[in-house]
């Protein structure tokens, strides 16, 4: 199966792209960051622009795991959007939409 992750290399998501790796899963981490063993897609390019792309040589996505906190909810939105469109398009795919109750605010580590 193959699978974007948004968000990857973060606490819940690099736990996330370490399970889907260990199970034999095409991952593609979609963030700032790398990850080593993933196929890593620069979170600084538009979604939209990786999936369209001819020469990007991306395999259809199965699923889209987000697991990203941005800047702006409009931006989170507009990625949900694309993955949508880019799955009306080829005809499948599942999302799931994964957040911490901590997801916006910023972390206290002493609780």
């Amino acid at each position: 199966m193959n699978v974007l992750i948004s968000g990857g290399s973060g606490l819940i998501g690099s736990a996330i792209c370490d399970w889907l790796f260990y199970e034999k899963n095409d991952v593609f981490n979609y963030d700032f960051k790398t990850r080593p063993y993933m196929n890593n897609l620069d979170a600084k390019n538009p979604l939209q622009d990786l999936l369209s792309c001819d020469l990007c040589n991306l395999p259809q996505m199965d699923a889209f795991i987000d697991c990203s906190w941005p800047a702006k909810p409009s931006d989170q939105f507009k990625t949900w959007n694309t993955v949508v469109d880019h799955f009306k398009q080829q005809g499948h795919g599942k999302m799931i939409l994964f957040s911490s109750i901590y997801g916006h605010k910023t972390p206290d580590f002493s609780i």
